[in-house]
């Protein structure tokens, strides 16, 4: 057995420390817990759990906006010091990576995308460069880090999208270079290569080396066997000393529109069995067998995901010993393993609203597995949700945790192969960094106990072959092995916290009994000053020579927290209407009110906040603008009579009515001050409600003005488009548009197919132009899109140019307009921003209503009054005359509109011209006889066809 030893804990000296105060942020109890994150983000597909700054704690890489790089280090207790990071790409990121590429003790970034490059972060004790490892642009999907030729050095693979995956290969420097012959991914026939989604090396058949899956999907491509669509797996063969395609021979040659693959032990056997998310056909779960091939256990495991599956996480959720599996698109299910390959969906409520992506990691470093969800749209469009932090609470099961320190292999552990025994039952592990779609989880190794009190054995088989066996192990206990020599005990229960109001003077000291002090800034000497917040810890040697990581110190200057509101901006409330206003996710504060509770209920109008103490001061929520509208007095209704039966117009008395067939149906069948109802034979009753409308504030947002490098103009023959996504409905009343040559143009907004929905005939002037739109955008999943009639350009300017400014500088995507609308960038892309300015948006009008009364039809029928009514016939005839039978003598004959105006009136009999039609809009009218004899009407509908 190894040596073992404590960790020294860090000696403090706190020289001038304004404040020093131990606190404990405090969230609810209850199943899977909100934790709030301290900012708000809105990712997309690629998100990373890893410990990246090196104290052993899981950090967060959030690319918000599927664009823009955050850093969050964890204080140990689940919360973070956000930094962005130096990267900002102009189109969306697929994937992300995080180890140590360069060897020098500081995990690194890798990062690529949609048409981008690979990107590689290195990092050092001064901060991040960003280095591009390959110059072609590409579209990429998953990614992976893993030391493929174990040389010590840390190697990647990605997928393209349009062609054969890329292998890179570490040149013992820290850069990663292209190879092409390592192992041969080009398929026979042109653009057969073409569709990887998904990519994981593992050691499956656990011979030392490395082998490769691909899962593989081509939209579009319908047939299941084409080389497009068939997943690969090239597994290395020791006598040809090379990697060979044994998809089929394997068992693993699906072709149902993969996306990605986990490759673990789901029945606890010492054998990698497999999980892929399909998208044609029901995910596959498939077991391996003595002789490393795998038959399809799909249909008896019970597992069947109802949705479109994105991600697929392995992790025994509850500590039962048991991995399960999390599946997150369009449906978010946790499946909890039965053992045995039996699987059963959780009712969990914090994930009844479908996350599409998520990382796990345990951010409390509770030894339960936590989970980072992100609720973009499908594919990888960002939406108006934000992310969120979910925590695992306790069951009572025991766990153990373990990372991995290399000495001769790569310095993460990737690759590290792990089996546990605990009372004849075996467990198996392996370190992965880069997983299912494009995500990164843990690179911290978690096995649950269930009840059992001692881990009999745990064998670590490091990528450079050396393998270890460590007896009798702590449960609940988390290990970091250094290969080759000690391990040491991590105890992160409770993060040493250090909070400031007004400056930091402090320094801290590291025992002077080690040797080697490396301080995480860079600094190698005992004692550091520290003048910023931030995460302090250094690593040193001991007298046993036995490495080791101190307790980390976090370090807070005048802390404030976000606290955000379930409702922001402005709302309008009718009269009687009520709101509940609390924080998100809920917490009990003091509020505006001087009340104190979670949530508090919102009848009259005022200016709505939520206050806590801080640290150092008073926390302020963001502010609620409620205003409060009274609806219109009710209708004063007098019964209308009627001596005949047919159709009656009725008049509400007001402008703006809501006209009911029911008292209480939903939906008005009329509004206007006029109803023509059915044709009546007998007396009713229809409802009516009169309403008022209340305009919101108008909102600005998106550029204000143009800025442009060379010209305000791009080439003539392109005619661009704004693409901006709809969270709530709006009004897009205004725009501004900038142009030397006046003219009329045409605005068009397009649905999410290019539909034309709504257009808007402008006639600008030379100079600045507000012009007026008036669209009423309903919200919608997908990005509407904003743009010019190419046919009115040419005919004006003779080319598909509107001549409107564009920018090319000084701004960067999207643009918020309040909760209301994401400009989300160009059709051309982030670096251009096209021709509509300073936008004016508001909120959909509310509409109040008074109370709903009965409006009477009384028929006081004339014993004659049928005679007509059963007799009339009318009808056009092919030469557009309105003939009238089963009436004889003279007659009156009214054409009104459906809203009971009058439009002709004829004397007729049955030896007059007949009346032509021609002379009306097509369309649906009444048509009123009035015969004088029988002293009776008629009204029937008739609808007049064009000619």
């Amino acid at each position: 057995m190894k040596s073992k030893f404590k960790l020294h804990p860090i000696r403090l000296t706190c020289l001038s420390i304004i404040l020093l105060v131990l606190h404990q942020f405090v969230s609810a109890q209850s199943f899977w817990n909100e934790h709030a994150l301290g900012k708000s983000f809105f990712s997309g597909i690629a998100i990373a759990a890893a410990d990246v700054n090196g104290d052993v704690t899981d950090d967060l890489l959030i690319l918000d906006q599927s664009k823009k790089l955050w850093y969050g280090i964890n204080d140990g207790s689940a919360h973070f010091f956000w930094t962005e990071l130096p990267f900002h790409s102009l189109t969306a990121v697929y994937s992300i990576n995080v180890a140590d590429v360069d060897r020098n003790g500081y995990n690194d970034i890798a990062l690529s995308g949609e048409g981008t490059q690979v990107h590689i972060l290195y990092q050092s004790s001064t901060g991040f460069s960003d280095k591009i490892s390959d110059v072609d642009y590409f579209f990429s999907q998953a990614a992976c880090f893993f030391d493929i030729n174990r040389d010590g050095w840390i190697d990647f693979t990605i997928c393209d999208d349009n062609a054969a995956s890329r292998v890179y290969l570490n040149d013992s420097t820290g850069q990663l270079i292209r190879n092409n012959s390592l192992i041969d991914l080009e398929l026979p026939g042109v653009g057969n290569s073409a569709g990887n989604y998904g990519i994981i090396w593992t050691d499956f058949d656990w011979n030392g080396i490395p082998d490769l899956y691909i899962s593989k999907c081509k939209p579009g491509v319908n047939d299941p066997r084409d080389p497009r669509r068939l997943n690969l797996f090239y597994v290395y063969d020791s006598l040809t000393k090379s990697w060979m395609n044994q998809t089929v021979i394997r068992g693993l040659d699906i072709g149902d529109q993969s996306w990605a693959s986990l490759f673990e032990d789901f029945d606890n056997d010492g054998l990698t069995d497999v999980f892929v998310i399909n998208h044609y056909t029901p995910c596959n779960l498939l077991k391996q067998t003595a002789d490393h091939r795998f038959e399809n256990v799909t249909a008896s495991a019970g597992l069947e995901y109802n949705g479109i599956a994105l991600q697929a996480v392995a992790f025994d959720y509850d500590n039962d010993g048991d991995l399960d599996i999390l599946l997150t698109g369009t449906g978010t299910e946790l499946w909890q393993n039965l053992g045995g390959f039996k699987f059963e969906k959780l009712d969990i409520e914090a994930f009844s609203q479908a996350f599409s992506s998520c990382a796990t990691g345990d951010f409390n470093n509770d030894g339960r597995m936590d989970v980072y969800a992100s609720y973009a749209d499908l594919l990888n469009a960002p939406s108006n949700k934000q992310d969120k932090l979910w925590l695992n609470p306790s069951n009572g099961n025991n766990y153990i945790k373990f990372n991995f320190e290399g000495t001769r292999s790569n310095r993460n552990g990737i690759g590290a192969k792990i089996k546990l025994f605990v009372n004849g039952t075996i467990q198996i592990r392996e370190v992965h960094a880069g997983e299912s779609y494009g995500i990164q989880n843990s690179l911290a190794v978690y096995f649950g106990l269930a009840k059992a009190q001692r881990v009999d054995s745990v064998y670590i088989y490091w990528p450079s072959g050396l393998q270890e066996v460590f007896y009798d192990l702590t449960p609940n206990t988390h290990y970091n092995f250094y290969e080759g020599e000690c391990y040491q005990i991590i105890d992160r229960t409770n993060p040493n916290k250090l909070f400031f109001c007004g400056t930091i003077d402090t320094s801290l000291i590291a025992d002077n009994s080690f040797r080697d002090i490396h301080w995480n800034t860079g600094s190698n000497s005992y004692k550091i000053q520290l003048v910023k917040e931030g995460v302090y810890f250094y690593t040193a040697r001991d007298s046993n020579n036995c490495f080791f990581i101190s307790d980390p110190v976090s370090v807070y200057l005048n802390p404030k927290n976000q606290i955000q509101l379930n409702h922001r901006f402005t709302k309008y409330l009718c009269s009687g209407d009520e709101l509940e206003l609390a924080l998100s996710p809920k917490e009990s504060v003091r509020w505006s009110t001087t009340d104190s509770a979670a949530s508090i209920t919102i009848k009259t109008r005022g200016l709505y906040y939520a206050i806590r103490q801080g640290i150092c001061d008073l926390e302020y929520s963001d502010t609620l603008n409620v205003q409060v509208f009274d609806p219109p007095n009710p209708p004063q209704i007098k019964p209308d009579t009627a001596y005949k039966s047919g159709p009656r117009i009725l008049n509400g008395g007001a402008d703006s009515c809501f006209w009911y067939r029911n008292k209480d149906d939903l939906f008005p069948i009329a509004n206007g001050p006029f109803f023509t109802t059915d044709s009546l034979l007998q007396s009713t009753s229809y409802w009516l409600e009169f309403f008022n409308r209340n305009s919101y504030p108008n909102v600005h947002g998106g550029l204000k003005t143009p800025s442009y490098s060379s010209g305000p103009y791009h080439a003539a023959f392109i005619n661009n488009q704004m693409l901006f996504t709809v969270f709530n409905p709006v009004i897009l009343d205004s725009i501004t548009v900038y142009t030397d040559d006046p003219g009329k143009r045409i605005i068009e907004l397009l649905d999410a197919k290019g539909v034309v929905i709504q257009q808007q005939e402008i006639n600008p002037v030379k100079g600045r132009n507000q012009v007026f739109l008036g669209f009423n955008i309903p919200a919608a999943a997908k990005p509407y899109k904003l743009t010019t009639n190419s046919i009115q350009n040419t005919a004006v300017f003779g080319s598909i140019s509107p001549r409107l400014y564009r920018s090319d500088q000084n701004f960067y995507y999207p643009f918020f307009i309040e909760d209301k609308i994401r400009i989300n960038t160009s059709d051309k892309g982030d670096s251009y921003y096209y021709y509509f300015y300073d936008w004016v948006v508001r909120s959909n009008d509310l509409v109040c209503k008074s109370e709903r009364v009965e409006f009477p039809v009384v028929l006081i029928p004339d014993a004659n009054q049928d005679v007509l009514a059963k007799n009339l016939k009318l009808y056009i005839n092919s030469n557009h005359e309105l003939i009238i039978e089963g009436i004889d003598g003279f007659y009156q004959i009214e054409i009104l509109k459906m809203d009971g105006s009058l439009l002709g009136q004829f004397i007729s009999s049955t030896a007059s011209d007949p009346i032509h039609t021609e002379m009306f809009p097509p369309g649906l009218y009444f048509i009123r006889i009035n015969a004088a004899d029988l002293d009776q009407s008629a009204i029937r509908k008739i609808f007049i066809t064009g000619h």
